[in-house]
């Protein structure tokens, strides 16, 4: 485990104290959801930026062989 200090503004200091005891699994969990919400996001945006890159490859592909695709189909 480790220890985390933090400075707090007046006012969100107000308000965290209005939690009551359980302020340190508030932090926690809010933590545990800033994390999770930026790993999907970076996740998310990887994934797009593959499939962008195969889309292009693809289209490539598509373009390099569109006498072939067209080849022999009157038989």
């Amino acid at each position: 485990m480790t220890t985390l200090q933090l400075l707090l503004p007046d006012d969100l200091s107000r308000l965290l104290n209005s939690l009551g005891k359980d302020k340190e699994a508030f932090v926690l969990d809010a933590i545990k959801s800033k994390l999770a919400n930026n790993y999907h996001k970076t996740s998310t945006e990887q994934l797009a930026e593959a499939y962008r890159s195969s889309a292009k490859e693809a289209k490539k592909v598509s373009i390099d062989y569109v006498n072939a695709d067209l080849e022999h189909w009157d038989e």
